[in-house]
């Protein structure tokens, strides 16, 4: 996965956040089982709001990657 630099400033504030791994929905349920995924980038801040608005941390994940929603 790859994150932004304001998700690296909140969460990793005093090192690099390369290398770490993150587990996304932990709790979600038992039947999730989404492997850890490991951080292998940081790129620059986008503004999706306001410009006098601060990023927000965000990370991108290839969409091939994603699980498939189940039909219920």
């Amino acid at each position: 996965m790859i994150i932004n630099q304001a998700m690296a400033r909140r969460f990793w504030p005093q090192r690099d956040p390369l290398s770490d791994q993150l587990t996304i929905g932990r709790g979600a349920g038992p039947e999730f089982r989404e492997p850890p995924r490991q951080i292998i980038g940081v790129v620059s801040d986008v503004r999706n709001g306001a410009l006098d608005q601060e990023p927000q941390p965000t990370m991108y994940i290839p969409q091939a990657q994603m699980p498939m929603a189940s039909p219920r």
